[in-house]
């Protein structure tokens, strides 16, 4: 018997609600997603469908994998791991003025990984943003693919960030999409590059496609990333980057589709396979 706690996020279109759980017997704990099949057949069918995808990716060690699925009453549940929030408090905690390099290329190595495990099957990720990007009581990053994407309640955090123009972080995925505007390898890996900005500037504080546009077209030009771009982090004007890691970004952001890298060839690369990139993940 499973018994739901806390509710503390929902599916992307809000079909689903996602709790904490536990056991009855046990003190085992996890999250679960449910949806109820009555309210809209094409919502179930597609929620069947992104656990069939996901459990194919259950071993791949840095996703957020759904482990169990199960069909009681009017609800489909699927079962999670117990992960703390998105990347979006994690910055909130303890990284409000800045997060470390290395951190971030630890972060950038976990997401590629599961990229380039979800394109050898021949699927896309398509929801790639830092909201879909967990952590977990060990301190680990863990991605969220198919089933396991959702987004945290996370209307807490708004208070201690500065009042600005900002896109939602929720809706990244879309807002700041590779220009060719469908799903592929390649705009998966356009959204590499995306994070890594989400990670610099915590969010991305444009209130349209332009702003954003002419953000990256700064970065492709100089090489550099805007210092105060956004309005916040003044401090950065003291930070340097390497050149792998700008190359990482700015690699991805090729604006020809065919030019942009592999997720597996990305794994390849000096910056990612350096053991900077691959430690495990402190705070």
């Amino acid at each position: 018997m499973i018994v739901l706690k806390q509710a503390v996020g929902c599916s992307l279109d809000g079909s689903a609600t996602v709790s904490r759980a536990e056991r009855m017997v046990g003190c085992e704990r996890f999250l679960v997603k449910r949806l109820h099949r009555n309210l809209d057949p094409d919502d179930t069918a597609t929620l069947e469908q992104e656990i069939t995808m996901s459990i194919q990716l259950n071993e791949q060690p840095h996703i957020l994998p759904c482990e169990h699925h199960f069909v009681e009453g009017p609800y489909l549940y699927a079962i999670m791991p117990e992960v703390e929030n998105s990347l979006y408090e994690l910055m909130a905690k303890y990284y409000v003025d800045m997060m470390p390099e290395g951190l971030m290329l630890a972060i950038l190595q976990r997401l590629i990984s599961v990229l380039a495990s979800i394109h050898e099957l021949g699927h896309t990720h398509g929801r790639v943003c830092a909201a879909h990007i967990y952590y977990d009581a060990n301190r680990d990053v863990k991605v969220g693919y198919a089933a396991s994407v959702f987004d945290y309640y996370n209307y807490h955090l708004y208070p201690r960030k500065k009042l600005s123009p900002m896109w939602p972080e929720s809706a990244i995925y879309h807002l700041a999409a590779a220009p060719e505007a469908h799903k592929s390898f390649e705009s998966d890996i356009w959204m590499v590059g995306v994070v890594a900005l989400e990670l610099i500037y915590f969010g991305l504080y444009v209130s349209k496609r332009e702003e954003f546009d002419n953000l990256v077209a700064t970065i492709l030009t100089h090489r550099k990333f805007p210092l105060g771009y956004f309005g916040v982090k003044e401090n950065l004007s003291a930070r340097q980057y390497s050149d792998g890691f700008v190359n990482l970004v700015t690699s991805c952001f090729n604006m020809e589709p065919a030019n942009r890298p592999t997720a597996k060839q990305l794994l390849t690369w000096d910056v990612i396979s350096h053991p900077l990139a691959t430690r495990g993940f402190y705070m």
